[in-house]
């Protein structure tokens, strides 16, 4: 899902700000008295009511696997959940390379590197040997940073806190530094083109 996720959530959040720079949307959407904040938040919550609809059309797959075997029902809620932190987090990420680049293709290739970056850095492929040891020790590490870690605690069955408190902290980043970005488009009275 992660993987999939990493080219269709960008896919969908590129048109959040992107193609309304090079129009004159965003000065209009500037002149109303909305803070930046609650423009970027109302876009993510849009787009994130779009997103569970999508992730709410796999429902008849679990019918069926209910239907024809007996599933942990709690692993399969517990991955709805995950599924649902994950979704946000993604297209938190998109809004925020929407919302730095200049127009809709820049905006889906900023989203696509930053969420294969995120996802990459759980990836046992960086514990080559061939790095120095400097960088060996540091590649330990960084499957924390990872939302493919935190996500497969949601697969394996656990809700945890820590896993939750990620996604929404992560979140939360992504969506502060958009309303900084929209800010700043604000204060300077025009949109770059």
């Amino acid at each position: 899902m992660l993987w999939l996720s990493v080219f269709f959530v960008p896919a969908f959040g590129m048109r959040a700000f992107g193609s309304r720079k090079a129009s004159n949307e965003m000065n209009l959407l500037l002149s109303y008295p909305f803070l930046p904040i609650e423009i970027v938040l109302g876009k993510w919550l849009g787009g994130l009511c779009i997103l569970c609809q999508v992730l709410f059309l796999t429902f008849p797959m679990v019918i069926t696997i209910g239907v024809l075997g007996k599933p942990d029902w709690g692993v399969v809620m517990s991955g709805y959940i995950g599924g649902f932190f994950v979704l946000g987090l993604m297209y938190a990420v998109a809004i925020l390379a929407s919302a730095i680049a200049k127009d809709e293709v820049s905006s889906f290739l900023l989203g696509s590197c930053l969420l294969f970056a995120l996802i990459f850095l759980d990836v046992d492929a960086l514990k080559i040997s061939a790095l120095p040891d400097f960088f060996e020790q540091i590649t330990r590490h960084t499957f924390v940073a990872s939302p493919a870690h935190w996500f497969a605690e949601f697969t394996s069955g656990k809700v945890g806190f820590f896993a939750a408190l990620y996604f929404m902290i992560l979140t939360a980043i992504c969506l502060w530094l958009s309303s900084y970005q929209i800010d700043g488009y604000r204060r300077t009275s025009y949109v770059l083109m």
